[in-house]
């Protein structure tokens, strides 16, 4: 799964300070809990929940998922798609 393709569901993320020591899980090989992503009417994907783990990977300097790091739910759960994931990575809000 691309990381990079997925979009977010939330404008920022709330609580940052967690991001580091999800890094450090993800960089020592540690479990981390899957994100549970949906498929979009267009065929895009969207997280519903695990967007700090998702940005987490991308600061670890991962581009793709493996399939045990997220589940895939089959049709929105009805929560609006913001931008794409990256975006709340670079430091900034949207909106």
């Amino acid at each position: 799964m691309n990381i990079l393709e997925i979009y977010s569901t939330q404008k920022s993320l709330k609580r940052r300070e967690q991001i580091p020591g999800i890094v450090k899980s993800i960089l020592a090989g540690k479990y981390v809990e899957p994100i549970l992503l949906s498929t979009c009417e267009d065929g895009n994907i969207q997280v519903e929940n695990g967007h700090h783990r998702l940005s987490a990977y991308i600061l670890s300097g991962r581009k793709t998922l493996d399939r045990e790091e997220y589940i895939l739910l089959d049709g929105e759960t009805g929560r609006r798609r913001i931008c794409k994931l990256i975006k709340l990575c670079d430091g900034s809000s949207i909106g």
